[in-house]
């Protein structure tokens, strides 16, 4: 028996087999930290900050700050 969630991006009902694991406290948090700070590069072509190297330097390295700032 699965779980079943409606999303409202795709109007479509979403299936997991595996029970779907959700934060109840603020501190389980940091165990998917890594997940939401991660500095993604592939900024989209149409983003201010695609051609501006300085810019993505600076993204990378606050990420990477808030990251080392849990271990």
């Amino acid at each position: 028996m699965g779980i079943r969630i409606f999303s409202l991006l795709t109007a479509k009902f979403l299936c997991f087999s595996a029970p779907v694991w959700v934060p109840y406290h603020v501190s389980d948090l940091d165990k998917c930290q890594h997940l939401l700070l991660k500095f993604q590069p592939e900024l989209q072509t149409d983003h201010p900050g695609f051609h501006d190297e300085a810019y993505r330097k600076r993204r990378q390295d606050i990420a990477q700050l808030a990251f080392d700032y849990h271990q």
